[in-house]
């Protein structure tokens, strides 16, 4: 069993996931205009169900499930022959949700070390 258990293990996936969305993301708007470009993204089913599998994972668990994770090629569908291989407003659009899940992540992770912050204090 990890040091931490399965809850922060499961948000640590999340956050790197999270992180590695934001970095496909990013390259598709700095190739907007690349010709031949065609855009990625990282498809995660558990994207809004984390904090449902979070809280129901049994409390003697060992081992963390592992977040599927999935490329996907040309999410904004085919590309025009005349025009710009990516939509620079859904990409944008996905950095801004990517960065809101991301800093939801990252304050579930934030409370957690709060927990065992107090527990070893001896609070609460």
């Amino acid at each position: 069993m990890s040091l931490f258990g399965i809850t922060t293990e499961m948000l640590r996936q999340g956050t790197q996931l999270a992180a590695r969305r934001h970095e496909l993301l990013s390259e598709n708007v700095a190739n907007t205009e690349t010709p031949g470009y065609r855009a990625r993204d990282l498809a995660f089913s558990q994207e809004l169900s984390l904090a449902q599998q979070v809280r129901s994972l049994p409390a003697g668990g060992e081992v963390a499930p592992m977040l599927d994770a999935r490329l996907v090629d040309q999410p904004d569908g085919p590309t025009s022959p005349d025009g710009p291989a990516v939509d620079v407003d859904r990409q944008m659009g996905r950095i801004a949700k990517n960065a809101l899940y991301q800093h939801a992540v990252v304050q579930l992770l934030n409370a957690r070390f709060r927990q065992l912050r107090a527990a070893i204090n001896g609070q609460g």
